[in-house]
């Protein structure tokens, strides 16, 4: 045990008094003449002895009540591992995640983070050392570490600015051992102010020993006011005229009963849905637009009522592509049918302009502005047409999309396009009867593929079983989509000069490939026609902090790209050249918006950015979680709401035990006046 106040100790020679007292109080005998001598033999011994016995007792009461007062008012304690008059290093990790930037009463919970950590500075004395670090993606240490200076420190703070991405709080904890570590106080501490989110505990960590943590909870423990988590489109076959309709899937808070969510279309308010709490928190909103012409669109569906701001808002950009010219080439009239249905599902609207031609009735005019060109099932085709082909991808920029025929000439595919537009040898053809499940399948895909990014949320859809594929070996620089179980590639891209080529391992006949009657089918191929097109309906979305992955097509050698925020200034971005094509390097995505890339004077792209998901929904750790997080360290859970000064002062010294000592001397002077009374 400890005193945090023993100069009181000093007083203790105040429990005397009552001896003193006693003595000094004490009577001599006098001698009294007594007439008989039988008013003495009345006089009993066990009497006496009781009095003298009651004297006793009142005596250490009174010195014992005395010594509990005394005691009290030097605030004993129960000894903790921190030691009173030794230096003390303290870290203060500060949750800059996304999440913090909830308000309440006006304020966001980083910024009350803020004012919290300026209360801790205040705690530690002049010899003491502080540092703070901002926990959102990379741990970023504010001023020069471990610093006496806590102006610098406050200075610093007021600079302070949330990241408005995740948490990547084990990383944050890591740096703060390491800083504690280089440390020579005894006394070493660490404070973790934050909101309590699932996703902002650290990792179970290392034992750690002589470190005390304080997790400080910012906000409430749940959170009202409507947030956006996912906006989409029900029809991705976009064309000029044709209607389509945006659905916006949300939640609300558990006192919330409904809200207002807003669509706007290029920063024009398009439509305001009411929606209303109904059986658990989820809500949905749609509404329908036509767009009118071709180009970009910013889309964004948002619920705000000012308490969660990122949260309220998502966001997706739109690209409304020119009739694409598409020629499908097969080898038969049967290898034409689900290619020609898949891009024209809709007759009265088409999204492409198609001809069609079997192989032995093609011309090298058929070619000419065409910008996709399909080989389906194509077996052979002659050296004057594949050299016009070839000249027509590398040299034009058109795209190629092939779907081999499984019986193919080695001048156009072993010594043409397998060597000259998509390096690759092909080991053989695997052929299954397609009886009781004996089927291959294609069991990977590359969900972060331009093409295949964000094609089923979570990667969840059906995987194509084939009875027939072609067992292609890439060699050359070819970007995987999709592979069978063997490993054998089931679909990949290259770029090629100006163009690019996408080819698959199976064929897309109705006789000899179940490919065509899978779910995925569909919107694959439909994307990778949009892809080799330059034409993707869906523009980039990303989350804050992610590295993009913008690629610009034909862009002048000379032409420099910049990059432009909704509402900011543009900048030059560096880029990365292939053929006529740019891609954007060494960037990430910084605050929720919409951002444009220009080059040779005209836009080019457009991505937008938005809060990570797992930041928009809040569910705040129970104390099982946390003391799983912290297992290995000695730590105390605080509230924002607690007088944190108190409460860490008290804890670092141990559990005080004032209250308990006035108890015990209100409970001996309670005895002593029973005591008192009797004679």
């Amino acid at each position: 045990m400890n005193f945090l106040n023993s100069i009181i100790l000093l007083g203790m020679g105040a429990a005397l008094l009552p001896l003193l007292i006693h003595l000094f109080s004490r009577r001599r005998a006098v001698d009294v003449s007594f007439p008989s001598i039988e008013f003495l033999e009345r006089m009993k011994t066990d009497r006496m002895r009781r009095l003298r016995l009651k004297q006793l007792l009142m005596l250490l009461l009174r010195t014992l009540i005395i010594i509990m007062v005394i005691l009290a008012f030097a605030r004993p304690a129960i000894r903790s591992i921190f030691q009173k008059n030794a230096h003390t290093s303290a870290v203060i990790i500060i949750d800059s995640s996304a999440s913090m930037l909830y308000a309440e009463s006006g304020e966001s919970l980083f910024a009350s983070a803020i004012r919290k950590t300026e209360e801790i500075l205040s705690l530690l004395r002049d010899e003491d050392t502080a540092a703070v670090i901002l926990s959102g993606g990379a741990p970023a240490t504010l001023g020069t570490g471990l610093t006496k200076d806590r102006k610098e420190l406050v200075k610093a703070l007021s600079g302070a600015r949330n990241s408005g991405g995740v948490n990547r709080s084990s990383a944050s904890f890591r740096k703060a051992f390491d800083l504690l570590a280089a440390s020579t106080a005894p006394n070493r501490e660490i404070y973790y102010l934050t909101d309590g989110a699932v996703n902002a505990l650290p990792d179970s960590m290392a034992e750690v020993k002589n470190v005390r943590l304080y997790n400080i909870l910012i906000g409430p423990a749940q959170r009202n006011g409507a947030v956006i988590e996912d906006i989409t489109l029900s029809d991705y076959l976009l064309s000029p005229g044709k209607k389509n309709r945006v659905t916006a899937e949300g939640s609300l808070g558990p006192e919330d009963t409904g809200a207002g969510i807003e669509f706007f279309v290029n920063s024009e308010r398009k439509g305001r849905t009411e929606v209303q709490k109904s059986s658990g928190s989820r809500v949905k909103a749609d509404f329908e637009y036509t767009p009118e012409n071709p180009g970009w669109y910013s889309i964004w569906a948002t619920a705000a009522d000012g308490r969660f701001e990122p949260g309220e808002t998502r966001r997706m950009v739109v690209h409304v592509p020119r009739k694409t010219n598409i020629l499908i080439c097969g080898g038969a009239a049967d290898d034409l049918f689900f290619p020609e249905r898949a891009l024209s599902p809709d007759p009265e609207n088409p999204m492409f302009a198609i001809r069609t031609r079997i192989a032995p009735e093609l011309t090298e005019s058929d070619l000419t502005g065409t910008d996709v060109v399909i080989l389906t099932g194509v077996k052979t085709l002659p050296v004057p047409l594949y050299r016009r082909l070839l000249t027509d991808v590398v040299d034009r920029g058109a795209g190629l999309l092939v779907f081999p025929a499984m019986e193919m000439d080695p001048a156009l595919y072993t010594d043409g396009i397998f060597r000259d537009l998509f390096p690759a040898r092909v080991d053989k053809r695997i052929t299954l009867d397609g009886k009781q499940a004996n089927y291959a399948v294609m069991e990977w895909f590359n969900l972060g593929h331009p093409i295949l990014q964000g094609i089923s949320p979570g990667g969840k859809f059906q995987r194509p079983e084939v009875r027939s594929y072609l067992r292609i070996i890439p060699v050359g620089d070819i970007s995987v989509m999709a592979r069978f179980g063997d490993g054998s590639m089931a679909a990949g891209s290259a770029a090629c000069g100006k163009g690019k080529v996408i080819v698959f391992g199976v064929d897309a006949s109705r006789g000899s490939s179940d490919l065509p009657l899978t779910g995925i089918f569909l919107p694959l191929f439909i994307r990778s026609v949009q892809y080799l097109s330059g034409s993707f309906v869906l523009g980039g979305h990303y989350e804050t902090g992610d590295p993009l992955h913008e690629t610009l097509g034909d862009v002048s050698p000379s032409g420099a790209v910049t990059l432009k925020p909704e509402n900011g200034l543009a900048r030059s971005v560096e880029t990365v050249r292939s053929g006529n094509a740019v891609t954007v390097t060494g960037e990430s995505a910084g605050d929720p918006g919409f951002y444009a890339l220009f080059a040779d004077g005209s836009e080019k792209g457009r991505f937008c950015v938005d809060i990570p998901r797992s930041e928009v929904r809040f569910e705040r750790a129970d104390s099982a979680r946390m003391s799983k997080a912290y297992r290995n360290l000695t730590w105390k859970a605080l509230d924002e709401s607690e007088n944190i000064a108190r409460a860490v002062t008290q804890d670092r010294y141990g559990k005080e035990l004032f209250g308990l000592f006035i108890v015990i001397a209100v409970a001996l002077l309670g005895v002593e006046m029973v005591v008192a009374r009797k004679v």
